[in-house]
């Protein structure tokens, strides 16, 4: 089986700024994205979690969860607001941008 978990963690959110290191229950929402897909894959529904992220400052609680992931740094031309999850999939699948 080959399957993956892919996490947009945009750092930029515009209609919720900080949106993916807001807490739910105490857990920034990204780190419980990164949570439910490791439970997959301890499961062997998942091979591999991807996290798309465009600032480190988002991918710095899901290392200090100890949660492993691959962490993907989006290029610059992937950024902003109007960028597509398919196409950052896309660039991810076939590494380059669409």
């Amino acid at each position: 089986m080959t399957a993956a978990a892919f996490i947009p963690a945009r750092a930029q959110s515009t209609r919720l700024p900080g949106k993916n290191l807001r807490t739910v229950g105490g857990v920034p929402l990204v780190v419980r994205a990164a949570q439910v897909a490791d439970e997959a894959k301890r499961r062997g529904l998942l091979d591999q979690i991807i996290v798309d992220y465009e600032s480190w400052t988002t991918m710095a609680p899901i290392e200090s969860a100890g949660l492993r992931v691959t962490a993907l740094p989006r290029a610059d031309d992937m950024r902003g607001a109007n960028v597509r999850v398919v196409d950052l999939v896309r660039n991810w699948l076939w590494g380059c941008p669409v």
